[in-house]
This record gives structure tokens, C-alpha cells and sequence, in this order.
């Protein structure tokens, strides 16, 4: 059930830079809150992940410590519950304040991180319908398996045989090879860099690298991915101390465009953006570009939290917190440069935003609102 409240503010193309939207307007629709006829388990949402073939969207609902599934429309993006799992129930363990979900690139396997229960659930999903069927949890410090302590992040792989969890409290990134039939997980190793803080990862589409945006070093660091044994090595970080220009001041997440040339990290501590070009050889990045809030982006920007690219890279969509926008920009030059922005005034669906997801087919942008325990949709413009 889709509910409709209220007014919605639409800024777009508006700025001081005099720049116009490539793809037309952001355009908000509607959205759907926890307590809605029949919507539960989305109370605080912190993640939502759409499946590969577009057919269903979940969300992480930390308040709710439960996942929630949604059945998606592809022509219109309206959402419609499809069902809930929940911590301790029916057997599903690990999903003590959920805050991040993967699925697996053949859509077979969801992976949800738990940050309090320091754990990583495993789901089996249906086809047709997505629902959820657990499988098992790798918990810290039980059979081996270390460095989920807080965990907050997890990536699959490109080619699915790999899944990667970050450990908040444990400064910590825990290593696992996937089972393709069956989903299962078995633990690699744990790559721990202390002081860092991880809070993101991101992974590149050749599977080569692997991208963490470090909050308490307000940094970015690169590893080398083992096509073998999927085994780490960091070869790079980019610090924001390193350089007076750079924006990483509490780097809180980050992106890899689908062509695996851009890199983008949110800096939830100085409210902006900052977009790099990547060497597809050594992974490193290089500087293009800066959008700092109420200077060359949006006074909205502030504390970003969430950051995506769009199927075709040329845009990338930034979740801000406070007290809550959807901002995109244009990149296909190699700039970020500001094409339209959406805040609330009435409906607060995209209050406290702090995650982003886009369809695969692009022509949809769904946003968490934290806040209000929502999830807001946005069209974009042909």
C-alpha cells in the first residue's frame, strides 16, 4: 500500500552555477512508511538494496532489527509489502540492528550485516517472489570467524565467490568465499586497520579492488583484491590530511561508478562530496572534483550519509541527514555539478536520509528517511 501525505518542495536546476539537468527533473512520487496497511519492519531504515532483475526491493530496518521486502512495479516504481523477517523469529538469527544489505549478483543470496549482534546473516532468496529463507549467521568470534564486531557494510563480489563485511568496532574487514550453489560462507581472514573506522565498502565491477571509506580517519583506502583466495592487501589510502583541498573530514561512504573509472565519497563531516578518477591497473584514485554545501553544491548537502552512481555513471545521487535532502549531480565531465535537489516541507519522507538506491533500469530513485521511517521514490526525467 502506497500512501500519499502532504507536500513535497522540488528544487531542481536552480543554483547559483547556472546549470541545467541532463536528464530532466527528479520528480518525487510517493512513499511508504512503517505503520502504512500492511507495511512493518522498516521502522529506522539504514539500507535498502534492490534485487538484480528489479522485481523486489529490502530494507534494513534497524528500529525494527528486521528486514522487509518489497514487490516493485517496473513501470511505475510503486512498492507494495511482499513480507518481513525478523530477528528471532522463525529461526533467523543476526539481525540485531541490521545496518546494510547485499545480494549476490545472481540474486540468489541476500547478506545482512547486524552491527549490534556483530554478525552477518545469510537468506536464500526465492525466485519469483524474493522472499527470504535464512540460512545461517557468521558471528565474531565464534568458529573462527573475527572482525564483525559492529558490522556495517558487506559487498558481494562481481563474479559472486566473494563477500566482504566491515567491522565497525573492530577497524576491521572480514574476508569470506561464497558457495554459488548453496550460498554458504566460509571465513577467509580478518584485515584490520586500526583507527580507521570503517563505514562503507565498495567494490569495483572488474572485482579487482575493494574501496572503504575510513569515518574516524577521515579517509579512503584502497586494497587489491586476490582473484584466488579474494585475500586483501592495501596498496593506497587517501588521507584528508594528506591535502588542504580534499573533502574526507569523517568519510562516511562511497561509491564505484559501473564502468569502474569514477570513485565518490561522502564526507559527512565538512557536507560535501568529492569524486575521483580511478586507474583500473593499481586501483588508485586521483582527484577531479569537490562539491562542498552552500559553496559549488546545494546548501542541502549537509551530512551526507548515502552515495550512488546511476546505471549509466553519468549521475550520482547523494543522501544528506540534515535535516534531510536527495541531491544529484551531474558527472559525465568529470564535475560535480548540481542538477536538482529535494527536501520536505509537509510529508518529511526523506527526513534524516541516509541511504540511496536506484533501479536498475535507472528510472527510479529510492531513498531511506531514517526520520520517519520511510522510504521515499523519485522518478527521474527522461
Amino acid at each position: 500500500m502506497i500512501a500519499r501525505r502532504g507536500r513535497t518542495l522540488l528544487v531542481a536546476a536552480a543554483f547559483a552555477c547556472g546549470c541545467a539537468s541532463a536528464s530532466g527533473p527528479l520528480v518525487y512520487a510517493e512513499a511508504v512508511r512503517d505503520g502504512d496497511p500492511g507495511v512493518t519492519g522498516i521502522d529506522e531504515p539504514s539500507a535498502i538494496a534492490i534485487s538484480p532483475d528489479g522485481a523486489q526491493l529490502y530494507v534494513a530496518g534497524s528500529g525494527a532489527n528486521a528486514v522487509a521486502i518489497f514487490a516493485r512495479d517496473a513501470a511505475t516504481g510503486a512498492l507494495q509489502p511482499a513480507g518481513v523477517v525478523r530477528d528471532h523469529a522463525r529461526g533467523v538469527d543476526g539481525l540485531d540492528q541490521p545496518g546494510d544489505i547485499a545480494i549476490s549478483p545472481d540474486g540468489a543470496n541476500v547478506y545482512v550485516a547486524g552491527f549490534d549482534a556483530d554478525a552477518l546473516a545469510v537468506f536464500a532468496r526465492e525466485p519469483g517472489n524474493g522472499k527470504l529463507r535464512f540460512l545461517s549467521v557468521m558471528r565474531d568470534r565464534v568458529g573462527g570467524v573475527r572482525g564483525l564486531g559492529g558490522a556495517v557494510s558487506v559487498v558481494v563480489s562481481p563474479d559472486g565467490r566473494a563477500v566482504y563485511v566491515a567491522g565497525r568496532q573492530d577497524d576491521s574487514i572480514a574476508v569470506f568465499t561464497r558457495d554459488a550453489a548453496s550460498g554458504k560462507l566460509r571465513f577467509v581472514e580478518r584485515k584490520r586497520e586500526r583507527g580507521f573506522g570503517p563505514t562503507a565498502l565498495a567494490i569495483s565491477p572488474d572485482g579487482r579492488h575493494l574501496y572503504v571509506s575510513g569515518f574516524d580517519a577521515s579517509a579512503l583506502a584502497v586494497f587489491a583484491c586476490d582473484a584466488q583466495s579474494h585475500r586483501l592487501t592495501r596498496t593506497a589510502i587517501v588521507r584528508d590530511t594528506d591535502d588542504p583541498t580534499h573533502a574526507l573530514t569523517k568519510a562516511a561512504s562511497v561509491a564505484v561508478s559501473p564502468d569502474g573509472e569514477s570513485v565518490v565519497a561522502a564526507s559527512y563531516g565538512e557536507d560535501a562530496l568529492e569524486l575521483f578518477a580511478r586507474d583500473s591497473d593499481t586501483g588508485e584514485l586521483h582527484r577531479l572534483a569537490t562539491a562542498r554545501a552552500g559553496v559549488d553544491a546545494p546548501a542541502r548537502l549537509r551530512q551526507p550519509l548515502g552515495v550512488t552512481f546511476s546505471p549509466d555513471g553519468g549521475e550520482v545521487y547523494a543522501a544528506a541527514a540534515a535535516p534531510g535532502s536527495l541531491v544529484a549531480f551531474d558527472v559525465s565531465e568529470g564535475e560535480l555539478r548540481p542538477i536538482a535537489v529535494h527536501h520536505d516541507e509537509g510529508t518529511d519522507a526523506v527526513a534524516e536520509a541516509c541511504a540511496v538506491a536506484i533501479s536498475p533500469d535507472g528510472a527510479h530513485v529510492y531513498v531511506a528517511g531514517y526520520g520517519h521511517s520511510a522510504i521515499a521514490l523519485f522518478r527521474r526525467g527522461p
